[in-house]
């Protein structure tokens, strides 16, 4: 199994941090960046189709909930 690394967009963090107070700790912004990686990381999840259906999650949900 390969790991693919995830690249972030530059401008992509540096408008994420926009909207983040004047002063934030390391801790906040290393937090935004692991965000932002989470997220491209699901989208190339959906682009490869790597997802389950809603149809099987909701199968699976109730399956849980009669327990």
């Amino acid at each position: 199994m390969v790991i693919q690394e995830i690249k972030l967009d530059k401008s992509q963090v540096i408008e994420s941090f926009k909207d983040l107070p004047d002063k934030v700790t390391a801790d906040d912004l290393i937090e935004r960046i692991l965000f932002l990686k989470e997220i491209e990381k699901s989208l190339l999840q959906v682009e490869e189709g790597k997802v389950i259906p809603h149809s099987k999650v909701k199968e699976q949900a109730a399956k849980w909930l009669k327990k």
